[in-house]
């Protein structure tokens, strides 16, 4: 949905989707304040995704973005769009990687990143098990003097069942961090808000990045002091440390 006149940025717009077939391991899209779930139904999935429209600065020469790295200061949006938009990712077509069918098979255990940015890449796992996302967006809005200012939400899956990033430090983290790198490598300012349910899921909120190519980092943090004990549910396991170490939901400690 884009360019709605008749939608308010503090609507919020609900899309239902049925489907037989499709079983989500992955939604990404534009739009703020999302809230997505995905019921089991008797043979398929039901997709319920809110969202209120974002404001996107666009370049419409995309490519452009990539040569900002030179001098970010010359480059600025030749428009704003207001959309809302979903892409879900199937577990059928995850090729090569059967840890994630095997995990995703349920279709309610996925992961969704949601933004305001005009590009931003699929989350990786780096060599410390953080997540890495890195995102491009003109410098300036229209104007060509005020910042380009966008924000990055995402809920991932921390417990025993995580789909896509169960090899990352953040299952079974007893806490997280969030870090913004400019592309110089000068940390940035935001504010972001961290929360964990009771089912597992984290919910990552980052407000007032800048331009051009940032890059966001979170991480999954243990103490290093106390006691230890292992965690341990199917396949995966988990050294918890501290001064009164418990086991994450759906793990049991190891005898």
């Amino acid at each position: 949905m884009r360019d709605a006149p008749f939608l308010k940025v503090t609507d919020q717009v609900e899309f239902k989707i049925r489907t037989s077939w499709l079983i989500p391991t992955g939604i990404t899209g534009y739009g703020r304040n999302a809230a997505i779930s995905v019921t089991n139904l008797p043979n398929g999935h039901l997709m319920t995704l809110k969202a209120s429209i974002a404001s996107v600065a666009i370049m419409s020469q995309g490519a452009r973005l990539y040569e900002m790295i030179k001098d970010p200061t010359k480059f600025s949006a030749d428009k704003i769009t207001r959309q809302i938009s979903f892409n879900v990712g199937d577990v059928n077509a995850v090729t090569g990687i059967n840890s994630v069918k095997s995990t995703c098979q349920s279709g309610t255990n996925f992961d969704w990143q949601m933004s305001d940015i005009q590009t931003f890449t699929n989350p990786r796992i780096d060599r410390s098990g953080n997540i890495v996302i890195q995102i491009a967006g003109p410098h300036y809005l229209m104007d060509q003097k005020a910042l380009n200012i966008g924000t990055y939400e995402a809920d991932v899956q921390v417990g025993p069942n995580a789909c896509t990033f169960r090899n990352s430090s953040l299952i079974g983290a007893q806490s997280y961090s969030i870090t913004v790198l400019d592309q110089d490598g000068t940390p940035e300012v935001t504010t972001n808000s961290i929360t964990v349910d009771a089912n597992n899921v984290a919910h990552f909120r980052i407000n007032g990045i800048h331009f051009s190519q940032p890059t966001i980092t979170i991480k999954g943090l243990r103490t290093n002091s106390g006691k230890k004990i292992t965690c341990v549910s199917g396949k995966i396991t988990q050294i918890i440390q501290g001064d009164q170490p418990t086991c994450p939901k759906g793990f049991s400690q190891k005898k």
